[in-house]
């Protein structure tokens, strides 16, 4: 529960309004290819999910677009998760 409303508070502090399933493969190949469309930051785990934060920015106006794509954890490539744990530890 309190992983819930953690990425539901994420989602309110970053503008987000969309939250879309992705296939483990997807999630894993938009991480690792270098996009220059596309930001990824990893926001975490909660429930056997791992959420990303998307951010792209705008055909139009100054506001980057923002959404959040997640997938099932159990699917990911363990070393792959590590690495997106390392990924948000602060340096």
């Amino acid at each position: 529960m309190k992983k819930a409303t953690i990425l539901l508070l994420a989602m309110a502090l970053t503008g987000c309004s969309s939250i879309h399933k992705v296939t483990p493969e997807k999630f894993q190949t938009d991480l690792q290819v270098v996009n220059s469309f596309y930001w990824y930051e990893y926001i975490g785990q909660a429930d056997g999910k791992a959420y990303v934060l998307r951010k792209r920015p705008p055909l139009i106006g100054k506001e980057m677009k923002q959404d959040i794509i997640f997938t099932e954890v159990r699917a990911l490539n363990p070393a792959f998760l590590r690495q997106l744990e390392e990924s948000k530890k602060p340096k």
